[in-house]
């Protein structure tokens, strides 16, 4: 028998149960909606923890890179580079409300999928609408309560607002026409899954609807940001010198009058060398002052329910800390850990820009936007590398210095190299042919520092890089 399976006299009693991943989540996801935004509105870690997701999530670009092929099987230059640059074009202009481009689209679709636990992205398409670009194609941001989670339709297969096939998969969404929170009205409209993108963090199968990332984590947030106040609080009493006036409630007053505590106005000034001159017979004077504050033990303790935190949120303790003291083997392990963790949402980030770029293309070929030349091999015209976030350098030096090893050794291509990076190749090779011509024209000789990376030994010759660069100047 597995000992674990069973209770005993010294296992503190927890709460298990037997419910399916859909009650669960019924039960439990707007009240976890609604902590989570808390800590975002009121908890500076959990800010820089959302943060720290969001850039390892989303590119600084689309991370786009047309690939459509010649029917002979090389790349089309000119109708890669004309995707590219009406992609992006439309990138800018592509929300419903005008008010965010394409990459704060998915800035705020990355932020509200691990704060609320899912979010919802519905196209708009035709001229029956007023878009903001020339295509006739928008996307529209809808928040997790817009999809009714306690909307069933047992007869319809609806389950918690989305309409199922007997095999699980999305049908369709039902929303609200008005934020929930607006309006005491609840009138749906239903929109076929066709046209909506739902990305949802789920820990179970056949989930329907998503959890916040901060679910296993709120209670040691929730006690660590109220130890804190305590302990600041202790703190500051021992910063903000305190007295209290304690008094011998058996000696009577001299001037034979009861004493009052609330008629009592007297005020006492600190200053240095100061004298309590007005106090009443009985009354002494005692300094509060807690010992022991600031609790030496606090940085200890705090950053321990830190890196817990950031274990149960998929996250590296530096993402909540920002303390980065440590070698280089072990500041590089954590970015490799911390990329091998994220790494699979960054990829679920490019699977839902893969599915709105391929929407794009088909947008623009129907409706004639884009001219297919002769020689493009149709079944290519989506291909495209969506790129994700990478590993950042710790040491310049050592990290690059692999791949160039890797491309004199033949065991990589200066394309996959730039690939890596998050970059355009193409873009690269002509940038380096433009500095290579700039140079050539002034004179200039890049290689200034030789290959051993020190500079000359003869510092005050007059080299003909020098000469050049003043040439230019």
């Amino acid at each position: 028998m597995y000992e674990g399976a069973f209770t005993h006299k010294t296992t503190r009693k927890r709460y298990y149960d037997s419910y399916s991943p859909d009650q669960n989540v019924r039960f439990s996801q707007w009240p976890l909606v609604q902590k989570a935004r808390w800590l975002e509105e009121n908890h500076d870690a959990s800010v820089g923890l959302l943060d720290w997701l969001v850039t390892r999530t989303v590119t600084s670009d689309n991370g786009v890179i047309p690939l459509v092929k010649n029917k002979n099987g090389t790349p089309h230059i000119e109708l890669n580079q004309c995707l590219k640059i009406e992609f992006n074009k439309w990138l800018a202009t592509c929300e419903v409300t005008g008010e965010f481009s394409g990459f704060q689209i998915f800035n705020r679709a990355a932020r509200t999928y691990y704060r609320d636990g899912e979010i919802f992205l519905r196209f708009i398409e035709g001229y029956d609408f007023d878009h903001e670009s020339d295509t006739p194609l928008s996307l529209e941001l809808i928040e997790t309560e817009c999809c009714p989670i306690d909307f069933d339709d047992v007869d319809n297969r609806v389950i918690q607002g989305v309409k199922k096939s007997p095999f699980g998969k999305p049908l369709g969404y039902y929303f609200y026409a008005n934020h929930p929170s607006e309006t005491w009205q609840r009138d749906y409209y239903f929109v076929p899954a066709s046209e909506v993108l739902h990305l949802k963090l789920t820990r179970r199968i056949r989930q329907t609807r998503g959890v916040s990332i901060f679910h296993p984590v709120i209670k040691r947030i929730m006690d660590t940001d109220d130890y804190e106040m305590f302990e600041r609080t202790a703190a500051k009493m021992a910063a903000a010198l305190m007295g209290q006036i304690r008094r011998d409630k058996e000696m009577p007053v001299s001037t034979g009058q009861e004493y009052n505590p609330e008629e009592d106005t007297r005020d006492f000034f600190f200053e240095p060398g100061m004298f309590f001159d007005n106090l009443l017979p009985g009354e002494i004077v005692e300094i509060v002052n807690p010992n022991g504050r600031p609790n030496s033990g606090l940085q200890a303790f705090v950053n321990h329910n830190f890196k817990m935190i950031s274990v149960g949120v998929g996250a590296t303790e530096a993402a909540v800390t920002r303390n980065y003291d440590g070698s280089y083997s072990s500041e590089r392990m954590k970015a490799i850990d911390a990329h091998m963790i994220t790494h699979p949402r960054a990829r679920d980030a490019a699977r839902l820009v893969e599915k709105i770029y391929k929407r794009w293309i088909k947008v623009v070929i129907l409706y004639g936007q884009i001219k297919i030349p002769k020689d493009v091999d149709l079944s290519s015209i989506t291909n495209a590398i969506y790129s994700a976030p990478v590993v950042q350098n710790i040491d310049p030096t050592k990290d690059i210095g692999w791949k160039v090893m890797a491309i004199d050794n033949k065991l990589m291509s200066r394309t996959e190299v730039i690939r890596s990076e998050n970059r355009d190749p193409e873009q690269t090779m002509m940038q380096i042919v433009a500095d290579r011509e700039f140079d050539k024209k002034y004179e200039l000789d890049q290689q200034i520092l030789g290959n051993s990376g020190k500079p000359p030994a003869d510092t005050e010759q007059d080299t003909s890089s020098q000469q050049g660069i003043r040439k230019a100047a």
